[in-house]
């Protein structure tokens, strides 16, 4: 936390750091998934598990804005239909970004290994 705070006081500014934790948690509220079912036991624990996956892939979002760009990154879950949940929210997600940071022009989501990263860059 000391390394991040000299980093912002020396080549960024606090508000960058207040703008990065601020998104950060807003894109996390608004990604989290909850949903009850009415099925039978299996499929209740199975689409259960799926969600759990979702909801532990979102809860490691991190958004980073500086004064040149910004920065967006999201783990993959290992399950394939937790990845195909976050797949279709993935435009919502550029959506919300560039409605909340209009002075940033975002590019596409980019794969890299197991996470997607999303990057944008100041007009």
């Amino acid at each position: 936390m000391t390394r991040e705070l000299y980093f912002r006081l020396r080549y960024d500014s606090l508000k960058n750091l207040a703008l990065s934790i601020r998104g950060t948690t807003k894109l996390r509220r608004y990604l989290h998934h909850i949903e009850s079912f009415k099925a039978s036991e299996d499929k209740t624990s199975k689409a259960d598990m799926v969600i759990s996956d979702y909801n532990k892939a979102i809860r490691k979002i991190v958004m980073d804005v500086n004064n040149e760009e910004l920065l967006l990154y999201t783990k993959l879950p290992k399950e394939h239909q937790a990845q195909k949940m976050l797949k279709e929210v993935v435009s919502e997600i550029k959506e919300e970004v560039s409605n909340a940071y209009p002075e940033y022009l975002i590019s596409g989501f980019e794969r890299h290994g197991n996470s997607l990263w999303l990057k944008g860059t100041r007009k």
